[in-house]
């Protein structure tokens, strides 16, 4: 998945339950995979000002990594089956 609509969910769902960008900060790495989540523990001490500053690094970092459909006719296909676990779909 694409890290910006990834954030944008994260963020969507942390502010439906009354969250703000602290707690969307706080329990960002509960959320993420063990990649993702390995970056954000090896992030320089004081690298991170602001929510909008990670936000900003994790795009950057994860812009590439992500696997894009090759046409509309795949991304047509993409499906989210309510059996998988949410990490794995996003």
């Amino acid at each position: 998945m694409d890290p910006h609509d990834w954030l944008h969910v994260y963020a969507t769902a942390i502010r439906s339950l009354g969250g703000d960008s602290f707690v969307m900060a706080i329990y960002l790495h509960v959320c993420l995979a063990q990649a993702a989540r390995t970056w954000l523990t090896n992030l320089p001490d004081n690298s991170i000002s602001s929510w909008a500053e990670l936000c900003r690094q994790f795009a950057t970092n994860f812009q590439a990594t992500f696997d894009r459909p090759d046409n509309h006719w795949e991304l047509a296909r993409i499906k989210y089956r309510d059996r998988d676990p949410l990490q794995e779909y996003i």
